[in-house]
C-alpha cells in the first residue's frame, strides 16, 4: 500500500514569507525609534508589540491586506489592544515590495475589502490616531 504524502513546503514558504515580512515591519518601525518585540511563530492576537514614549501600538502583519484578516480575529485584535490603550495597526504589503498600515477603527462585520480602518503612518501623532479611534467607536 503506497502511503499518501502531504506536500508542506509551500507552507514552510508561506511561513517563512510571513516572518520576513514581520521582521521588516518591525525593522522599519524599530528605524522610527520604537521598541519592538516580536511574538515569533505567534497565532495570538498581535505579531508584534511597538513601544515609544507613552504609545503602544499592537501590529498585525498581513501578506495581503485586511482581507486576509477574517472578522473574528480582526475583531479580537482590536478588543485585546484596546484592553490595554494599545493602537490597532494593521501592516500589509501594497504591492510586491514596502509596508503599508492602517489604524484599525473599528470591527468588521462580515468580510470585506473595505474594513474600518484608516491609513496610518509610524510617524503620525499617536495621540491623534488614538482619537480617531475613540471617534469611531
Amino acid at each position: 500500500m503506497l502511503e499518501k504524502t502531504v506536500d508542506r513546503s509551500k507552507n514552510r514558504t508561506n511561513k517563512a514569507r510571513g516572518s520576513a515580512f514581520e521582521r521588516k515591519v518591525a525593522r522599519e518601525l524599530a528605524a522610527d525609534g520604537y521598541v519592538v518585540v516580536r511574538a515569533a511563530g505567534s497565532l495570538g492576537a498581535t505579531d508584534l508589540v511597538a513601544i515609544k514614549t507613552g504609545q503602544v501600538l499592537f501590529v498585525q502583519c498581513k501578506m495581503s491586506g485586511a482581507g486576509a484578516c477574517g472578522p473574528a480575529e480582526w475583531n479580537e485584535f482590536l478588543r485585546i489592544a484596546e484592553r490595554v490603550s494599545a493602537l490597532p495597526i494593521l501592516a500589509y504589503r501594497p504591492g510586491r515590495q514596502g509596508v503599508a498600515y492602517w489604524l484599525v477603527t473599528g470591527p468588521k462585520e462580515r468580510p470585506t475589502k473595505t474594513p474600518p480602518a484608516t491609513v496610518w503612518t509610524p510617524d503620525e501623532i499617536v495621540e491623534e490616531a488614538q482619537l480617531a479611534v475613540e471617534a469611531a467607536a
